[in-house]
């Protein structure tokens, strides 16, 4: 009986712009990769400050700039796209607070056209900001990042996404694929596991999780937030549990995420 190959498991710890978050990922003694949000949200430290104290530690976590619309300053958006009181993050809000019996393909199709009318004459405004936040990742770490995540709500929408993916291609970034929000055929993209943000997690949900993965059999990222808020702290400890660590070791090949990232884009991604 041949053997089946080992799924390939990536761990992306988002929102890492704080010390604590640095130490924890480095506590796994895993390949967790960092995630950076580099538009200064209000409860992060500054990123300038964070590379100069933290940038050695925060290196051998390859990080990825976790590319930011709705949320941090952007005093310069003359069109009010941006930030918490932008378009963006006001259809964001109308699409996380519907009423479940709302969340029908019919709804899905309705707030991506509605989407697609805000973002109506700025699609390249909204790429030359991501490219601006590639720019200024540069300027402070010296070189481009590894690759592009999303933050807050860019992979809840299908244009949104696919201008965030164009300006990715554009600079020759590997990136992070919404895979679970905005449909994609089986097999073609890293899948994207965000189950266990959310207060409560143990061993347990991360084994269950895990079984969930093997079953599958796809290269998975598994999303996290180390040392933030309760379950950051709860995330942790699963992982670093002897029965999850077990598992992740024998059942699985671990690898960055970007890497994974990388061996996974279509040219049609962006279309």
């Amino acid at each position: 009986m041949v053997e089946q190959p080992k799924p390939s498991l990536g761990i992306g710890n988002d929102d890492c712009n704080s010390p604590v978050s640095i130490r924890s990922a480095l506590r796994l003694k895993l390949p967790v990769q960092a995630s950076v949000i580099v538009t200064g949200v209000r409860e992060y430290m500054p990123v300038e400050q964070l590379v100069r104290d933290w940038g050695r530690q925060l290196r051998t976590l390859w990080p990825v700039i976790h590319v930011a619309l709705l949320r941090g300053d952007f005093r310069k958006d003359n069109r009010k796209l941006f930030g918490e009181c932008g378009a963006l993050h006001a259809w964001l809000h109308a699409y996380e607070n519907a009423h479940p019996e709302d969340s029908s393909r019919h709804f899905r199709s309705e707030m991506n056209q509605r989407l697609s009318n805000a973002l109506e004459r700025h699609e390249q405004y909204v790429i030359d900001e991501i490219h601006s936040q590639f720019d200024y990742w540069r300027k402070i770490f010296g070189r481009e990042a590894y690759g592009a995540s999303y933050h807050d709500g860019i992979h809840y929408g299908r244009r949104l996404n696919t201008l965030f993916i164009r300006a990715c291609r554009e600079r020759d970034l590997s990136y992070r694929y919404a895979s679970q929000y905005v449909g994609t055929p089986r097999r073609q993209h890293v899948a994207v596991c965000d189950a266990l943000n959310h207060d409560g997690v143990n061993q347990r949900a991360v084994l269950r999780e895990l079984t969930g993965i093997e079953k599958t059999g796809e290269d998975t990222e598994i999303t996290v937030h180390l040392g933030q808020f309760p379950y950051g702290w709860e995330q942790v400890q699963a992982f670093m549990n002897p029965q999850v660590r077990t598992r992740l070791f024998t059942h699985f090949k671990i690898e960055i995420p970007s890497v994974m990232w990388k061996r996974y884009e279509y040219p049609n991604d962006a279309k």
